[in-house]
């Protein structure tokens, strides 16, 4: 038969349990601050895709090319940046092989009083030639 001392502990403490409980609730609200900048990511990444199934992009100037992409983001209302500032994100490369648009953008989500996340955030598709 065995006998247990009755003062040896057998489970979570109560401060053990509380500090569990801060982690995790940490966790939540790290997530729920940075998923909707990563849904946004998505958005533009489709918005690109749209792009990319345009026929005959690569005729298309510039101008006309970015009009588009933005047009497709502010449909989706992805706040992203803004429109004024299309050029100093969006960028088009053009080659003998078609052309490369590339989005490149940062976020920065407060978390608590001055901590922040900083994220950059690279989109790149390549567009042949017909």
């Amino acid at each position: 038969m065995k006998f247990y001392n009755k003062h040896k502990q057998r489970g979570m403490g109560l401060i053990t349990g509380f500090f569990a409980l801060v982690a995790f609730l940490f966790i939540i609200v790290v997530f729920l601050k940075l998923f909707p900048v990563y849904m946004d990511n998505m958005i533009v990444d489709s918005a690109l895709d749209k792009v990319k199934n345009t026929p005959n992009v690569v005729m298309h100037s510039d101008r006309e090319i970015r009009n588009s992409f933005y047009a497709t983001l502010s449909q989706e209302n992805a706040e992203v940046f803004p429109e004024s500032d299309l050029k100093k994100h969006v960028f088009i490369v053009r080659d003998d092989q078609g052309m490369e648009v590339t989005v490149q953008y940062k976020k920065i989500v407060p978390l608590v009083s001055n901590v922040s996340f900083l994220m950059e955030f690279e989109n790149i598709t390549s567009i042949d030639a017909p």
